[in-house]
């Protein structure tokens, strides 16, 4: 689970990073929307990440 977590931290700030430089070019109007979904996403798998390593660490 750990490594899944981990994985899904990496895709969000790449896609982070996409949604500022790439979708300029393509879409102003999108950029808002991603960055937000982006933006949960990361702190949703970031938040479940902290506690599972916690836990992990208290074992």
């Amino acid at each position: 689970m750990i490594k899944v977590l981990s994985w899904i931290l990496v895709f969000c700030i790449a896609l982070y990073f996409f949604g500022i430089m790439g979708l300029v070019f393509i879409s102003p109007s999108l950029i808002p929307n991603m960055i937000t979904a982006v933006m949960v996403l990361a702190f949703i798998s970031g938040g479940l990440l902290l506690i599972l390593l916690i836990r992990e660490r208290i074992k």
